[in-house]
Formats: C-alpha cells, sequence, structure tokens
C-alpha cells in the first residue's frame, strides 16, 4: 500500500475538506484581512513607525505628492522681500544673523508679509512654521520672540515660542487673549529646531523642539484675523551683546 499524500487527505473526520484545500483557504482569508499584521509588533505596524523608512532612490513618483499643500523654505541667501530693522545681516552661510548690543542695537528683527496663499491663519486648515535657530551671547538675559505674528515681546495674533531672560515658554494669540504654555527648557546655545503646529482638526496649536512634543495649546475662541506674518524678534537686556542666528525657515499651509 502506498503512502498517503497528506495534503489530499481530509482535514477532519467529519469534514471532506482537503488539508491543501483548508491551508489554500486559509491564505485566502489572510490576504483579505485590512486588519492583517497591523497588531502591535506586527509586520506592517512596526514598518509604520520605523524611525527610517527606506525605499529605492526614485520609487516616489510625482503624482504622489499632495497638491493641495503650500510649503516655502529659506536659508537666507537673500533678505529681498523681508522687512528688518537694527542689524541684520548674512555675512555667514547659511542663515541671516540679529546683532544685538545693549545700549548700542537694542533690537533687530526680521520679518516678512506673506502674499500667496493670503490668509495663512485665517483660512481654518492647518499651518506651521518651524525655525532652526540659536544664540550667541555673552549672557542669557536677551529676550526673543519668534513665530508667526511676534512683533515685538508682547505678541500679536498668531503662535510661536517666547524668551525674557530665563523664561522659555510657547504661546498662542487670538484677538487680545494670549496663552502660554509652562516653562519649557532653554537651551538656546545650541542649535535647535523648533517648530508650531496649528492643527485645525483639533484647534490646538502643538510645539516641538528637535521632533519632540514640549507642549499643546488650545486656541482661544474668536477668529485670527491676520494672515500671519513669520516674524524672530531680539532684544538685548541686561548690559549683554551676541548675535541671534536663524539658518532657516519653513512655513507649510494645507489649502484644501
Amino acid at each position: 500500500m502506498s503512502d498517503p499524500v497528506w495534503g489530499q487527505l481530509a482535514k477532519a473526520q467529519d469534514d471532506a475538506q482537503t488539508i491543501d484545500e483548508a491551508v489554500a483557504a486559509a491564505i485566502v482569508a489572510h490576504e483579505e484581512d485590512p486588519d492583517a499584521h497591523t497588531g502591535a509588533g506586527e509586520s506592517l505596524e512596526t514598518h509604520k513607525s520605523q524611525d527610517v523608512v527606506d525605499h529605492p532612490q526614485s520609487s516616489i513618483i510625482m503624482d504622489k505628492f499632495n497638491a493641495k499643500e503650500d510649503y516655502h523654505f529659506t536659508d537666507f541667501v537673500s533678505l529681498a522681500g523681508w522687512t528688518t530693522a537694527g542689524d541684520v545681516d548674512i555675512n555667514s552661510w547659511p542663515g541671516c544673523n540679529l546683532n544685538i548690543i545693549d545700549g548700542e542695537t537694542e533690537v533687530s528683527s526680521i520679518y516678512t508679509t506673506i502674499v500667496v496663499p493670503g490668509g495663512y491663519l485665517r483660512s481654518g486648515k492647518d499651518a506651521q512654521i518651524q525655525f532652526t535657530i540659536y544664540g550667541d551671547t555673552e549672557a542669557n538675559t536677551y529676550a526673543l520672540v519668534f513665530g508667526f505674528g511676534a512683533v515685538g515681546l508682547t505678541p500679536n495674533e498668531g503662535f510661536g515660542f517666547k524668551k525674557d531672560g530665563s523664561s522659555f515658554k510657547a504661546y498662542v494669540r487670538v484677538g487680545a487673549t494670549t496663552v502660554y504654555s509652562d516653562e519649557l527648557d532653554d537651551d538656546f546655545g545650541v542649535v535647535h529646531i523648533y517648530r508650531a503646529y496649528y492643527n485645525s482638526g483639533t484647534d490646538e496649536v502643538e510645539f516641538y523642539i528637535d521632533g519632540v512634543l514640549v507642549a499643546s495649546i488650545e486656541r482661544p475662541s474668536g477668529d485670527w484675523s491676520i494672515n500671519g506674518i513669520p516674524w524672530v524678534y531680539a532684544k538685548a537686556q541686561g548690559e549683554e551683546s551676541g548675535v541671534i542666528k536663524v539658518l532657516s525657515l519653513e512655513i507649510f499651509s494645507n489649502l484644501s
């Protein structure tokens, strides 16, 4: 008597389906399962959460980019289109220098008025601003405000970060109402990336330093009445001199 072919055997005494048929059916059911491999520690979930997801060069084609997002980047090769006050230069690349000297150049600032798209903050859509910035100063007493609509030490409508001596906080302002975060780590002697992201879905502004969420602020009630002006404002305080180096600035808005 020859040995039976295992796959052709019934999978159970009370089920005529063969083992081969049962295995094939299980594979089909697995392939049709939309939740397959998405559980904690499983392959798709792990792939999605990896710090680096690598793909072959040129594997992402142009039609996969979102056509409803507006994005701008500058490392200040030129100051054309920017309004400056005090002592601002681009003598070293990348970035621009806001020079401050107590008793001489007390305040240096830079800002620009957004033309397209009009109404960054009035649109009710997601918006984000990101600075790569650090301070090279004699002391840590200077003031610095940067974000959308900084204008001066008293933030205008918008959102961003504010340093005043040893105090460093995130802020959101609508109308005459300003909400501040708790104190954040003040480490401006080292280059960091500061991101402020308005999430229109939650109506909150999320604040990140080097990719780490450090604060979330619910937007005060009311409507922003400004377009949103990218602004950096630095002020010398306490017999101090030095430079605030803005290495780069990125702006993103969702137009959909």
